[in-house]
């Protein structure tokens, strides 16, 4: 049965790259869409995480040893729900109706690359200082909005490059804000900051460069952009084992850091297909299920715990207390996308997941393609390590950094450019997707 189980991952597998394939070649859903982007990471966690697990149990750590047993019957079920939801996800993007009216005109003001810049230095500046705000008050809250406000500022700095993509000078001040962006996010758990400078810097340029799928660019911006990035990644997954306490801490860390241990770790996959299969296995027997906790979670994540002590906690943290763990203190785990569901009610929890994420990124594909200005593709795409990391698990947790993070960004943007916007500014140009 172990086999079909693995015939079912590679079902899934094929589905999910056959569909983006034949959409971008068909026009219908860009290559770099947030829709793909959901999918790469849930390809990524759920699906890669399920044949690592298979494969070699050990390869997991303590998730595939402790948290879950191989259980055929389990990884057939398990195998059922990953395409289950892949179905149902796929089939209401492409039919639910989104209809925003186009943008066809912006200020000459916003294709200037020097203007661009110099909003990108001014946002940099503000993302500092909000996130030195955060040290004193606020510290999570302020820091996920200096992330939606740096991550701009990288955008706006790539927007500006790709009128001048030889140009030496704008090089360096993009490899710089990109640098001061990733500040914040090198304390704690940053990685998902450090993928979503990454991915503005790889989304600016194939909106701006490399719009149509061409093999060959794809690839040369994925190198340029991906490996660099994936190298600091790395460094900073072995840096933060070490809870470095402050920015200097983890650079120090991170210079000092074993680079294949990483890259090790990074292809763990976080356990979120095992522990998707444990919560498979413990509810809604011997625990109860948490029905549609995640739609819930994602209302009241606003109220500070200070105010209301008793808020039901999330399940990654709940679940090495439910499986006997000891010795890992406030240990968060990532349950997955699947296993959210199958802790909140089975199969209907997750059609309802898929029906819901499937609306939500339809609509921000639709006002990306619908708004080709930098004032609203760019804070739309300031939480992209957000978004990849949804099906790890605690799906409302990270949906609603992703909320913040644009949402923050757009309206200081939005406030930077009104303020500093040159007299000219009335003056429109057409835009082109």
């Amino acid at each position: 049965m172990i086999y079909f189980a693995a015939i079912l991952n590679i079902f899934c597998i094929v589905v999910t790259i056959g569909v983006v394939v034949r959409d971008n070649q068909r026009r219908r859903t860009a290559l770099f869409s947030f829709r793909n982007v959901f999918l790469a990471g849930y390809l990524y966690f759920q699906s890669f995480g399920f044949f690592s697990w298979i494969l070699d149990k050990n390869s997991n750590g303590w998730w595939g040893a402790v948290v879950s047993d191989r259980n055929y019957q389990s990884s057939i079920m398990y195998g059922l729900m990953l395409n289950g939801f892949l179905l149902v996800f796929l089939i209401v993007y492409r039919q639910f109706p989104i209809k925003l009216k186009q943008q066809k005109l912006v200020s000459r003001s916003l294709q200037t690359p020097s203007y661009l810049m110099r909003l990108a230095v001014v946002m940099t500046v503000l993302s500092l200082t909000v996130w030195l705000m955060g040290q004193f008050a606020a510290r999570d809250l302020l820091r996920h909005m200096s992330s939606g406000i740096g991550v701009t500022a990288t955008g706006l700095a790539t927007w500006a490059w790709a009128y001048r993509i030889r140009n030496p000078v704008f090089i360096a001040m993009v490899a710089v804000i990109a640098l001061l962006s990733l500040a914040p996010h090198l304390t704690d758990y940053g990685r998902r900051g450090i993928v979503s400078v990454a991915g503005v810097i790889a989304w600016v340029l194939f909106y701006r460069v490399t719009f149509k799928f061409n093999p060959a660019r794809v690839f040369i911006v994925t190198i340029l952009v991906g490996f660099p990035m994936l190298i600091v990644l790395a460094a900073f997954s072995e840096a933060r084992v070490k809870r470095p306490d402050s920015t200097a801490d983890a650079i120090n860390y991170m210079m000092e850091a074993d680079i294949n241990k990483g890259m090790r770790r990074l292809a763990t996959f976080q356990g979120a297909a095992p522990i998707s299969i444990w919560c498979l296995e413990n509810f809604p027997k011997p625990y109860d299920y948490r029905h549609c906790y995640t739609a819930k979670a994602s209302v009241w994540f606003f109220v500070p715990r200070s105010i209301w002590p008793e808020k039901p906690p999330g399940l990654g943290v709940s679940i090495p207390r439910m499986a006997g763990m000891r010795g890992v203190g406030g240990l968060n785990v990532g349950a997955g996308l699947i296993g959210h569901a199958c802790a909140e009610g089975g199969w209907y929890a997750l059609i309802l997941y898929a029906i819901l994420l499937a609306i939500f990124l339809k609509w921000m594909d639709t006002l990306v393609l619908r708004r080709p200005s930098p004032l609203y593709q760019i804070p739309l795409a300031s939480a992209l390590g957000e978004l990849f990391a949804t099906a790890r698990g605690e799906v409302n947790y990270f949906i609603d950094i992703m909320i913040i993070s644009i949402i923050t960004g757009f309206i200081v943007l939005k406030i930077v450019h009104y303020l500093s916007k040159p007299a000219n500014d009335r003056e429109f140009i057409q835009l082109t997707p």
